[in-house]
C-alpha cells in the first residue's frame, strides 16, 4: 500500500516537473526576435536563434520579425515646387531594431506599418514640395534615349537640379530621423515606385 502511494507521488512529481519544463522552454527561430512579458510588461528580449527558457505560467513569449519588412503606401495627390499636381506612389523597407522599445510603444508589426503610413507620407509630401516635377521623374540631365527626345532642344528641356535618387535619400533622412529613438524601428530604404499627373491633367 505504501509502495503504491509512493509511486503515485513520484509520478505526480515527475509529471509536474515535465509540465513546468515544457511550459518554460521556447525556441527562437532564425529571422525572429522575441520579447518576454511578465504581467503584460516587457522584461527581456532575445535576438539570437536557439532554445531559451522563461518562467512558466508567469511569462509570455511575443515573436517579432527580425528581417526587413515591406511598407507600401497608397498613391498620394501632392504638388511639386513648380505647381504640378501629381500622384506619387512610394515603397519602403524597414526593420525592428529595438524590440523592447518597439513592443512597449507599438506591440505589433501592423501598428508599426500604420505609424510609417503617416511618417513616410509626410516626408514624401515635404520633399516633393521642395522640388520640381523633373526631379521626381529623372535622376540626371543625360540625353533621353527614346526617339521623341531628338525633337527636344536643350533650350526647352527642364533641368534636373536634385534628381530622383537624391530626393529618395532625402525622404529617407527626413522619415528616418529619430525613428529608432521613438519607436525602436529603422528605415533602410525609400523609393518612388510611380509618379503620374493627376487625372484632370
Amino acid at each position: 500500500m505504501k509502495s503504491s502511494f509512493a509511486r503515485t507521488i513520484v509520478a505526480i512529481t515527475v509529471g509536474a516537473i515535465v509540465v513546468t519544463l515544457y511550459g518554460g522552454l521556447y525556441f527562437v527561430e532564425e529571422g525572429q526576435q522575441v520579447v518576454i512579458t511578465q504581467f503584460k510588461r516587457p522584461v527581456k528580449s532575445v535576438s539570437e536563434a536557439g532554445l531559451e527558457f522563461k518562467i512558466p505560467f508567469l511569462q509570455e513569449v511575443h515573436r517579432l520579425e527580425k528581417r526587413l519588412l515591406p511598407w507600401d503606401g497608397d498613391p498620394e495627390n501632392m504638388q511639386t515646387r513648380d505647381k504640378k499636381r501629381i500622384f506619387i506612389d512610394v515603397w519602403a523597407r524597414w526593420r525592428i531594431v529595438d524590440p523592447m522599445k518597439f513592443y512597449r510603444d507599438i506591440q505589433t508589426e501592423e501598428r508599426g506599418q500604420k505609424i510609417l503610413d503617416d511618417i513616410v507620407d509626410s516626408a514624401v509630401r515635404d520633399v516633393v514640395a521642395r522640388n520640381n516635377l523633373i526631379d521626381v521623374v529623372r535622376t540626371t540631365n543625360d540625353e533621353l534615349v527614346y526617339d521623341e527626345a531628338e525633337e527636344l532642344s536643350s533650350t526647352n528641356r527642364d533641368v534636373v537640379k536634385t534628381g530622383r535618387a537624391k530626393m529618395e535619400r532625402e525622404i529617407l533622412r527626413v522619415a528616418g530621423a529619430n525613428l529608432e529613438e521613438q519607436y525602436g524601428m529603422e528605415l533602410s530604404g525609400v523609393h518612388v515606385k510611380r509618379a503620374n499627373y493627376v487625372e484632370s491633367v
